[in-house]
């Protein structure tokens, strides 16, 4: 049961990097899963069900990583630099889910998600503050620590799958690493009241539909939030 359930996902992942969402029908996915459409339905309900259930799997899988590395009880530096590169290496190793995942979040998939992300806010949020209780790492709104952690990562990863970067995953995880520790580490000079007002203006300009999605590769999509991010980055 779970195999024909994961052959389904695996098809429907295929025509979707192929195809993309729409024009990827239920057919298209039962011929290439071998699966019957009562079978699809039954486990999904529809293609939109297909789509929600691939994609809370595959953030599951990256949060899961994630959530691995902050466990691995290395000091602050080396686990920021780890996240980095869990961030990038879990992206070259699936690109179809890594750009399934920044494509956008199928409405469905709504519920998933927000578990996902309030066990992932819960156990990122513990680890920053011990960071910070023991002298590790400054003071700064949960939001823009990982902001600033990831978003260059998540900036390369965007044009490396739409190939418009020469730059290999592995030739720029260590700049890329380094930036993370430089701006989410001890040289992070961001107060908490500057921190406060850059989040609120995020959120104006469209990032409050994060849901709080702090480990959710997808979560800075629009133009004017990453114009806000790499602000925030350029600030002395």
């Amino acid at each position: 049961m779970a195999d024909r359930k994961q052959d389904i996902l695996d098809a429907a992942l295929s025509g979707f990097a192929e195809k993309g969402l729409a024009g990827t029908t239920v057919e298209e996915v039962r011929r290439r899963s071998g699966a019957s459409v009562g079978s699809i339905y039954h486990h999904f309900g529809d293609k939109e069900g297909i789509a929600a259930a691939l994609y809370v799997a595959a953030l599951r899988d990256y949060q899961d990583g994630f959530l691995t590395v902050l466990d691995d009880g290395a000091d602050a530096e080396r686990t920021v630099k780890a996240l980095v590169g869990h961030h990038l290496a879990w992206v070259a190793e699936d690109r179809d889910r890594a750009h399934f995942l920044l494509s956008g979040r199928p409405p469905r998939a709504a519920d998933g998600i927000a578990e996902l992300n309030r066990r992932t806010f819960r156990a990122t949020s513990e680890w920053l503050a011990g960071q910070v209780r023991a002298g590790h790492m400054q003071r700064v709104p949960f939001d823009v620590f990982y902001a600033v952690l990831i978003g260059p990562a998540q900036e390369f990863c965007r044009h490396w799958l739409e190939g418009r970067l020469r730059t290999s995953m592995r030739g720029a995880e260590r700049t890329l690493a380094a930036a993370g520790v430089a701006r989410a580490g001890r040289r992070l000079d961001i107060p908490d009241e500057g921190g406060l007002r850059w989040l609120r203006r995020s959120r104006r300009l469209g990032a409050g539909d994060c849901d709080g999605a702090v480990a959710e590769p997808g979560c800075f999509t629009t133009d004017a939030h990453r114009a806000a991010v790499g602000e925030l980055l350029a600030a002395p």
